[in-house]
């Protein structure tokens, strides 16, 4: 298969690619033909620890392999708004459609950054929830001094992707992630280090398969 052309305005995009297994390369070139007009793909970053240059750099997009047969994709754009001083981050998931893809969720970010930990892009990974289920783990921030608000987002039949995260649940400085028996287990740390003694206690969840949800860990 061959062709390759957009369909009803960039709503359809039929590719030359199977549908079940993509290449990175592949994953990105079918990403840019949704790009938004003036947006650009957000860069995923890892940094020296000692001197903070930036030693890796790729395009922030990835399958979510372990929920359907044909996966689908996310990738993150920046556009830059009021003649650059702001900028809108969205969050996309393309699903396949026939030969094609069509965006099945948007959400967008005012002036907010992907969460970067340890001097690496953490905030925008697939995440394993259970065996056969995984979510869209999204850190978003304001600045790398304020922290991070974490959502996760899974597909739900006849909803769509909604998250997971409980709404009380806010922001943290440090995020640990971990498999629990099958099933997903993060800590939200609120300290911003060991000499911040005042900080709240760290905030435990874990996947809950009977509610599709995260529960906080009393």
């Amino acid at each position: 298969m061959t062709n390759k052309f957009v369909l009803a305005c960039g709503v359809l995009v039929i590719v030359g690619h199977s549908l079940h297994s993509q290449s990175y390369t592949q994953i990105v070139e079918i990403v840019q033909r949704f790009i938004s007009p003036r947006a650009s793909m957000v860069q995923l970053t890892k940094a020296d620890p000692i001197s903070g240059d930036v030693i890796q750099k790729e395009p922030a997009a990835f399958q979510l392999q372990g929920q359907f047969v044909r996966p689908d994709i996310a990738f993150a754009e920046n556009t830059a708004v009021n003649k650059g001083a702001n900028h809108i981050l969205s969050i996309n998931i393309l699903r396949p459609e026939g030969d094609g893809y069509r965006i099945v969720f948007t959400k967008t970010y005012y002036d907010r950054v992907i969460f970067a930990q340890n001097f690496k892009t953490i905030g925008f990974q697939e995440i394993k929830l259970s065996d056969g289920r995984v979510g869209m783990l999204v850190i978003t921030s304001s600045g790398a001094s304020l922290g991070g608000d974490p959502e996760i987002f899974t597909w739900e039949e006849g909803v769509g992707y909604v998250n997971v995260i409980p709404p009380e649940v806010g922001g943290g400085y440090h995020f640990l992630w971990a498999d629990d028996r099958g099933k997903l287990r993060l800590q939200i740390l609120y300290s911003k280090g060991k000499y911040n003694t005042n900080a709240p206690p760290a905030v435990l969840l874990i996947w809950n398969e009977q509610t599709n949800k995260m529960e906080i860990v009393k």
